[in-house]
Parts: C-alpha cells; sequence; structure tokens
C-alpha cells in the first residue's frame, strides 16, 4: 500500500514537535527539515521494512497495510492492521539503536502507536522492530494499553493539536515518503 500523506497535522509531526519542546528525546534523534543524506537512507530502511513484513503478512493472514486514518483532526497512517478475528494494530520500526536503548528511548513509538489504537477503537498492537546494530536482530512486541492511557495520550496530542493551530504554527517538517517514491510508483 502507498496511500499518500494526508495534509494537516500528522500523529508523527505532533509527537516529533513535542519531543523538540519537551526535550523527549536526544538530539541525535530528532530531525528538523529536509533529511540529509543519511536521514534518507535511514528513512528508506524503514520503507523497505515497512514493505517486506507488510506485504509478507498480508499473503498469510487478513492484514491490510499503510492505511490512512483520521480522527478529530489528527491524521495518521497505520502500517499494519490484522482484521480477523479482532482488530490488531500492527507497527514496523526499523532502528540503528540496539535492543535497550531503542525501547528505552521509545516514547514516540509508544504514544504513536496509542493513537493509532484511539483512532480505531481497539487496545492492542504488535510492533516489530529491526534493530540493525550492532548486529541485525528482529524482535516482535505484543503490547496492550489499557483505555486510560490510550486517552490520556490522545488528550495530550489533541491538546497540543490544539496549541500549535492556535499559534498558527506548522509542524516541523517530517520525512514524507511521497517525496522519495517506493519502485513502481510515479
Amino acid at each position: 500500500g502507498d496511500a499518500p500523506r494526508a495534509t494537516g497535522h500528522h500523529v508523527s509531526s505532533i509527537l516529533l514537535d513535542l519531543a523538540i519542546r519537551s526535550s523527549k528525546a536526544s538530539s541525535s534523534t530528532l530531525s528538523v527539515g529536509p533529511p540529509d543524506e543519511q536521514g534518507v537512507l535511514r528513512m528508506t530502511m524503514g520503507l523497505i521494512w515497512e514493505d517486506l513484513v507488510g506485504d509478507y503478512l498480508a499473503s498469510y493472514i487478513h492484514h491490510v497495510t499503510q492505511i490512512p486514518m483520521e480522527a478529530d483532526g489528527i491524521h495518521g497512517t497505520l502500517d499494519g492492521l490484522d482484521i480477523s478475528p479482532q482488530l490488531l494494530l500492527y507497527e514496523y520500526k526499523a532502528t540503528w539503536k540496539g535492543e535497550a536503548n531503542a525501547i528505552a528511548d521509545g516514547w514516540r513509538w509508544f504514544a504513536q502507536i496509542k493513537a493509532y489504537l484511539k483512532m480505531i477503537g481497539a487496545r492492542d498492537a504488535v510492533l516489530r522492530v529491526l534493530h540493525l546494530c550492532p548486529y541485525p536482530r528482529i524482535r516482535s512486541y505484543r503490547l496492550a494499553f489499557s483505555q486510560d492511557e490510550i486517552n490520556e495520550n490522545w488528550h495530550m496530542l489533541r491538546q497540543h493539536c490544539d496549541y500549535l493551530e492556535s499559534q498558527n504554527a506548522t509542524t516541523p517538517v517530517t520525512p514524507n515518503p511521497n517525496l522519495y517514491p517506493r519502485p513502481g510508483q510515479p
């Protein structure tokens, strides 16, 4: 699936802005503005991982990939969704961090997953992470969040989105997959 990214505030852009303003992430993990060559390569690894895992799962289970969503004026793009027998969100990440650091620093990953769970009305997700360092390793994490955790996260996103709109602010430029078409895209 290669759905174009919706205009407006996207979950990932809101979270990036929150991280920048609150120092929830180290400066080495934040990118503002158009990506440099290394940023494009990192983003490409993530896109390859999303396509590879999404396409594989789609051939074996009732799995749909790259689903654009919107709730309360906030947009998101689900990496994957298993639609049978119940809704199960899939999120795919590729990272150059080792296992311990990636999960410890994964505030934005978990906030993104909780936002997408709010959008689909579910509480369970699978996070599949390709750790590229110190050597390639794949880890899957089955996640379950309480409704309170999901609602508190959504309230935080909604408040920050309202703040950005009240300031007539735009969120930082985040890597847009549509700028770097995948094979077969026009």
